[in-house]
């Protein structure tokens, strides 16, 4: 077998070349690759720049949206109007907080979510109508739907509300702002009832009521006014009022209506003409109308008919014309007694009847009249009788005997007289001499006995005989009288009476006249005064009876009794001072109790005198004014004058009076009432008005510095704790730490004014200390620089080596600006000179002479002087009185001048002023001066004590005044843990009770007071210490203070270096070893 041929050379350079190719690809492949990844690592790297940048800008775009949604959340959160959102289908899917609030529900969670229509509307019905009005008008304005809170209670709201869109450009749902009208409902539905109710009185009170304009053009009348009138409406609308009132009245209504403008005037009477012609009388009251700004523009008139009360009066006036004519005229005596028997009052008539003057009897006993012993103790008795039983006596006869010795026989009537309180104080008695008449009786019995006098016998009980007298006055025939019993003519309630005097008769007893009562044929009453005796008829015992019908003279005599006691009641018992005066020469002819007790003056020393006798007026013109309107036929009603009574006490009164005629003489009747102290009430009731306005006005000061104060110290908490915490950070920046520490200062004014609000609604002390008014001076010298015009040049004077007192600083400046502020008033039209001045004043000096207390210091002299328009002299004396000025209305209230002298005093000093119209005005100010006590230079800053880890719980809803503690006591080594929600900081106090060292909580927050938060935290830690913040202190905060175990309080506006050294004792206080202490 044949071996194998060997390769050649042609077969390796083959397989040599392949290889060389297969390398060369190789490598060009390796190089594109290579060229490749260089250009993929180049292009990834731009990209990845590109992504960065992107990422950049993303999170630029996100802190924009991340802040202006915050915007907006905090705008929706703290809007009053409710913010609402809903989708396409009609649910809730953003709110407002206020919209929680406003329909009761607990929390967001309970809203969202909820359809619309069904959860929230009173009546779905009225949110279809509403998107129905949005779909056809893209929106929509003030429009009233009714919501409901969740216990069903609805709400009247009003919403502005539209359609929003998406990002895409599509409608997305509804958006808009509700606001609760509920009260402005209630508001307008009690304006309404009140305009109804008022329409209503207007058109029933029996009264007219008219409105005119400034003219008097008329335009309203009440229905009553056409009723009673009888004008159509169309016949006074726009008519003069004027032209329905009385001719003769127009020029007084017209004087009137000026004074009324101008003053004020009370009830007027005028005559108003009715349709029919007919005047009729009217008391009108008017009053002035006028425009929120205080301008007139109308009247308002109220007219009350007085026709009948004319009448009234007419007929009292003539009733009591004709008592007192028929006293003065009445042959009839009137008297009255004291309860001794002693005259105190009698007439004329009554003084004739006894032979003397009235003045001889006043005063004596009626004893020493008495015929004898016997009628003196028959009269006692019967006074006795009525003095215990109260029955006056009935026609009782009393013999007297005259001032001539003559005996005559009174016909007496007597009553009780009793004061206000019923206690009897006297007697009063009518007594008629009917010594004539008694003899003309007797005479004329015995004439009778002839054929004038009715005549008859009686026996066993029957007529046996009658004279032709008693057939007249009877009406029965003598065939009807005799034989018939005499009992059946006599009035049933005369019966017995009649009887006992016949009995009493025929056993012998001599028994008077009497009077009875008979019934005649014609079923008349009559009466008849009757004698009987006895005798001896046709051998049989009978009565012999003789009568007179005194029908007539009975009745006349009861008119008489009547009108006398009538009269006499009315004139000595009525409470008002009664006189009648002789119109010709002024004499007093009587006066009544009233008189007596009113003037001082009894009855007897005041008749018989004139009222300038007694020294009566006040001013004597008045009664020559009086007397010239009653001689020139004008009566006086109820004018208001002075008078004097007899102690020479001037009083207030007011008089009424007209001539009458008595017994054919010209008198005046006057009558007075006592209106002192009526007066005397009236002004102490506007001085209580006042006094309870000024209280209430002081009350609200008060209510609304409490609130303010805490709202105001927080704000001044931020402002003070950021300057003091930063004015270290710019001591190297001398411009901005000067400014910052005028910042600090005015904050500490501010702080020093809340005070001042708090303390004078308060009525409390305001702490005095050493305090030096140069500096003061200077301050406010640099506040009226900016704040007066410039025409109103300042001058400043600081000429006192020595200027310290003791003084509450703010009080001090409170002074200044007030002055200043005056003078910068009185010259801002015309520009002048403000001059401040300041020097001491040695003891004992001129300058304060007229202050003895301030003689025996040395004394601080502040001056505030101005070129302005001064005071006038009549003012000076009322400056210093409060509420009292000069100024335009709301230009001042009247309290600065009275402000100013109050502090003044209070601290021991005095001011006085001097001033002149047009010669500016003057104000000097002296205060005791104190020496100061020199500072050594050793007291340094109080340090500011470090914190030692402490973690403390720090609660406040005021997110400024959290971030500003817990930057303050985080720099000082404090740990700290803040809550602005106080229920949220009680469940982390619960939660970690131990891990805190110190709770500090506001007092005043929503949803729990401090007082509440130590309550609860003390529940879960007894021991663990507390501390109050609080910008305004009530009364009682320090005894809850103690109540709950707290000691310390500190007061906003925090400042850093009380919060620390408060801290560090109250911690230091704390500790275990000195609880145990």
């Amino acid at each position: 077998m044949a071996a194998a041929p060997a390769a050649g050379p042609g077969l390796r350079e083959r397989l040599i070349g392949l290889l060389l190719i297969l390398g060369a690809a190789c490598s060009l492949v390796a190089g594109w690759i290579v060229w490749s990844l260089f250009r993929t690592r180049e292009t990834l790297r731009q990209q990845l720049q590109r992504q960065r940048q992107l990422a950049v800008e993303l999170e630029g775009e996100r802190l924009r949206a991340r802040e202006s949604e915050a915007r907006y959340r905090s705008v929706i959160e703290n809007i009053q109007d409710v913010f609402y959102r809903s989708d396409s289908e009609g649910n809730l899917i953003m709110a407002s907080p206020s919209f929680v609030g406003l329909l009761g529900f607990d929390s967001f969670d309970d809203c969202l979510g909820k359809p619309v229509a069904d959860t929230f509307y009173a009546d779905p019905s009225q949110r279809t109508a509403l998107l129905a009005e949005i779909q056809e008008k893209g929106s929509i304005q003030n429009y009233e739907v009714v919501l409901k809170k969740t216990d069903g209670t609805p709400v009247i709201v009003e919403t502005n509300s539209h359609i929003y869109f998406d990002e895409t450009g599509r409608a997305a749902g509804i958006e808009g702002t509700f606001r609760d009208i509920s009260l402005r409902k209630q508001a307008q539905e009690a304006l309404r009832k009140s305009e109804k109710l008022y329409a209503s009185l207007v058109d029933t009170i029996p009264d007219i009521i008219i409105r005119t304009n400034l003219a008097g053009d008329m335009l309203f009348v009440n229905d009553r006014a056409l009723k009673i009138s009888g004008y159509e409406q169309a016949e006074v609308e726009g008519r003069s009022i004027y032209g329905f009132v009385a001719p003769e009245d127009r020029d007084r209504l017209r004087r009137n209506i000026s004074q009324l403008l101008e003053s004020g005037i009370g009830p007027q009477e005028y005559r108003i003409i009715y349709k029919d012609g007919s005047l009729v009388p009217f008391e009108v009251n008017g009053d002035v109308l006028r425009s929120g700004d205080g301008e007139p523009y109308g009247f308002a008139f109220v007219c009350r008919d007085i026709s009948e009360r004319k009448r009234a009066d007419e007929a009292l006036r003539q009733s009591e014309e004709r008592y007192r004519t028929i006293l003065e005229e009445i042959e009839d005596g009137y008297q009255e007694v004291d309860l001794k028997g002693n005259f105190t009052f009698l007439n004329e008539s009554f003084a004739k009847i006894l032979g003397y003057r009235g003045s001889e009897v006043i005063g004596t006993n009626f004893r020493q009249y008495a015929a004898d012993e016997a009628n003196a103790k028959k009269i006692w008795r019967l006074y006795n009788r009525m003095y215990r039983t109260g029955v006056p006596l009935k026609k009782q006869e009393w013999d007297v005997v005259t001032k001539q010795g003559v005996r005559r026989t009174l016909e007496f009537f007597a009553s009780v007289i009793r004061d206000a309180q019923g206690r009897p104080v006297g007697f009063r008695g009518i007594g008629r001499d009917i010594t004539d008449r008694k003899h003309a009786e007797e005479q004329y019995r015995m004439v009778a006995d002839g054929s004038q006098a009715g005549i008859y016998i009686v026996q066993d009980g029957k007529i046996c005989y009658a004279n032709p007298h008693i057939f007249v006055y009877s009406g029965y025939p003598a065939e009807e009288l005799i034989g018939a019993r005499i009992l059946d003519f006599v009035h049933p309630d005369d019966r017995a009476g009649v009887k006992e005097k016949a009995l009493t008769m025929l056993r012998g007893e001599i028994e008077s006249p009497y009077e009875y009562r008979i019934i005649d044929r014609e079923k008349n009453v009559k009466w008849l005064l009757e004698r009987v005796t006895s005798i001896s008829y046709r051998g049989r015992q009978a009565v012999l009876g003789s009568n007179m019908d005194i029908t007539e003279h009975r009745r006349a005599e009861e008119m008489s009794r009547l009108s006398e006691e009538k009269f006499t009641s009315i004139f000595m018992t009525a409470p008002e001072c009664i006189a009648i005066t002789r119109m010709s020469d002024g004499l007093i002819l009587d006066v009544n109790l009233g008189f007596e007790e009113m003037t001082g003056w009894q009855r007897g020393e005041a008749i018989g005198r004139t009222s300038l006798d007694i020294n009566f007026w006040g001013e004597s013109a008045e009664r020559d004014r009086m007397t010239v309107d009653l001689r020139g036929g004008r009566d006086i009603l109820n004018r208001e004058f002075q008078f004097r009574r007899k102690d020479g006490v001037l009083r207030t009164g007011i008089y009424s009076s007209r001539p009458i005629r008595i017994a054919g003489e010209l008198c005046l009747i006057f009558v007075l009432q006592d209106i002192t102290d009526r007066r005397k009430l009236e002004e102490d009731h506007r001085k209580l008005e006042q006094q309870l306005i000024q209280a209430q006005k002081m009350e609200a000061v008060g209510t609304l510095a409490g609130g303010i104060a805490h709202d105001f110290n927080n704000i001044l908490s931020g402002i003070m704790g950021y300057t003091e915490l930063h004015l270290k950070d710019v001591q190297d920046r001398p411009k901005v730490h000067q400014g910052m520490e005028q910042v600090l200062k005015a904050a500490h004014r501010a702080k020093d004014l809340v005070k001042q609000i708090l303390t004078f609604s308060r009525k409390t002390e305001q702490e005095k200390t050493a305090v030096a008014v140069g500096p003061i001076v200077r301050e406010v010298v640099k506040f009226l620089r900016a704040s007066l015009p410039t025409m109103v040049e300042i001058k400043e004077t600081i000429a006192a080596p020595a200027d310290t007192i003791l003084a509450n600083p703010s009080q001090i400046h409170q002074v200044l600006m007030n002055l200043c502020a005056n003078a910068g008033h009185a010259m801002r039209e015309t520009g002048g000179v403000l001059e401040i001045g300041l020097k001491e004043v040695a003891a004992g000096g001129d300058e304060i002479l007229p202050f003895p207390s301030l003689t025996s210091v040395r004394c601080l002299e502040l001056t505030v002087r101005d070129t302005g328009h001064g005071i006038a002299p009549e003012n000076l004396a009322r400056i210093f009185d409060p509420y009292f000025t000069t100024k335009e209305k709301g230009e001042g209230t009247g309290l600065g001048l009275a402000v100013v002298h109050g502090i003044v005093k209070d601290h021991g000093g005095e001011i006085t002023v001097e001033s002149g119209k047009g010669l500016g005005t003057v104000f000097r100010i002296y205060l005791p001066l104190i020496d100061r006590q020199g500072d050594d230079g050793t007291a340094a800053d109080e340090a500011v004590m470090k914190g030692k880890g402490e973690r403390i719980l720090f609660i406040d809803d005021e997110r400024m005044v959290i971030e500003l503690s817990r930057e303050i006591l985080e720099g000082l080594g404090y740990r700290i843990v803040t809550e602005t929600d106080p229920v949220k900081a009680v469940e982390v106090f619960k939660a970690a009770s131990n891990a805190f060292d110190l709770v500090i909580t506001d007092k005043t927050m929503p949803h729990m007071t401090g007082f509440d938060v130590i309550r609860q935290i003390r529940a879960v830690r007894a021991d663990i210490p507390v501390v109050l913040c609080s910008g305004f202190q009530a009364k009682d905060d320090l005894e809850k203070l103690n109540t709950l175990g707290v000691g310390e309080l500190i007061a906003k506006p925090i400042r850093m270096k009380a919060l620390a050294k408060t801290i560090r004792d109250v911690l230091d206080a704390n500790k275990p070893e000195q609880r145990g202490m």
